[in-house]
């Protein structure tokens, strides 16, 4: 790439791995031998900001020329192009059936497109009062997750678009990212604080209620904030974080009762000491995210102590993905770093 890696994802089976950059590309890797398999270009007149899998053969890339591309790996050519969004396409994510793709904007949307067959937007919803900054379908499927500039967390229906809970972050600091756990209990926050919070959706208020001209006001969830992890820098880009899930942890998504201690419960405190390298982390459960120093922190879920500090990239980190099926972990940078790099896992 000629610009920054803004989005890495892999494929459902881990053999290819995506990325999306600045440079109105996206690029297609074979994971096992390193090889460029497809470069996607043409199509899009701004930079990319995202890129998602529909299948192992179709993708989509988002765009800050304020369109959707849906993209055919095998014939490295664009076969249809979602329009809608009013301002920068920022985040994608594909419904566990395939059969939809949901996308946020900085135009305060989020939008459902039926991509198995139309092709075309089912449902626009009024999400946020700032930029959509990260959005993401339930593991189960049903619900979807929001994050924004606002400092609000949403979660919809994925039936009909209607509000199931509003999560306010503290303060209302900015979020810049979101993401449910493997197993879907938990949700992963990274604001502009350079704080990452893990909460619980608590039972409680959270059914749609009735607004002016049909729409919805969505019910303020109660929250239960189990962990925090910090050491990182995040106060200016949209760095992503993950979750790494260990051989003897709680985050495996086949494990849906899979339960984590509370932060009363955690038996060493936070430690911000940087560790080059990496330690024998595979049965732990991790928390990871990319930092403005270039640095990717791998906090120990239980503990919240900084295990790891990955340092090879010069500039902020705007892009992780994780391949569980050969454990490996993929970061691009920004600023003058234009390459990606992929760390082996090692159990």
């Amino acid at each position: 790439h000629t610009k920054s890696v803004t989005a890495l994802k892999y494929s459902s089976d881990g053999c290819l791995l995506a990325s999306a950059s600045a440079d109105q590309t996206c690029g297609i890797c074979d994971v096992n031998n390193g090889k460029n398999v497809a470069t996607l270009n043409g199509r899009h007149t701004e930079g990319l900001n995202d890129v998602e899998w529909l299948s192992n053969r179709y993708i989509a890339t988002a765009s800050d020329d304020k369109n959707i591309i849906v993209w055919d790996i095998e014939k490295g050519a664009a076969i249809s192009t979602l329009s809608g969004h009013q301002n920068f396409v920022t985040s994608l994510s594909s419904h566990p059936s395939q059969s939809l793709l949901l996308s946020g904007s900085e135009d305060e949307t989020i939008r459902v497109w039926d991509i198995r067959s139309t092709g075309s937007c089912v449902c626009t919803v009024p999400a946020h009062s700032e930029p959509v900054t990260s959005v993401q379908f339930h593991p189960s499927g049903w619900d979807m997750l929001s994050s924004s500039y606002d400092g609000l967390l949403r979660v919809w229906d994925a039936r009909n678009g209607a509000c199931r809970r509003t999560i306010q972050h503290e303060n209302q600091t900015p979020i810049a990212h979101a993401t449910y756990s493997p197993n879907g209990r938990y949700i992963l926050t990274n604001a502009l604080d350079s704080t990452l919070r893990l909460i619980r959706p608590l039972a409680g208020e959270s059914g749609p209620k009735e607004g002016p001209r049909g729409t919805y006001r969505c019910a303020v969830g109660r929250t239960s904030e189990m962990k925090r992890f910090t050491g990182h820098v995040s106060t200016r880009f949209a760095s992503p974080s993950l979750f790494i899930p260990g051989s003897n942890g709680t985050l495996d998504e086949n494990d849906r009762e899979g339960q984590i201690a509370s932060i009363e419960d955690s038996q060493e405190p936070q430690s911000k000491k940087k560790q080059k390298g990496r330690s024998n982390l595979g049965d732990r459960d991790l928390v990871v995210s990319g930092s403005e120093d270039g640095g990717i922190y791998m906090w120990d879920l239980n503990t919240q102590k900084v295990e790891a500090v990955l340092e090879e990239h010069q500039g902020h980190i705007l892009a992780l993905d994780y391949n569980p099926a050969q454990k490996m972990l993929a970061s691009g940078g920004g600023g003058q770093d234009f390459s990606f790099n992929i760390w082996a896992h090692y159990s």
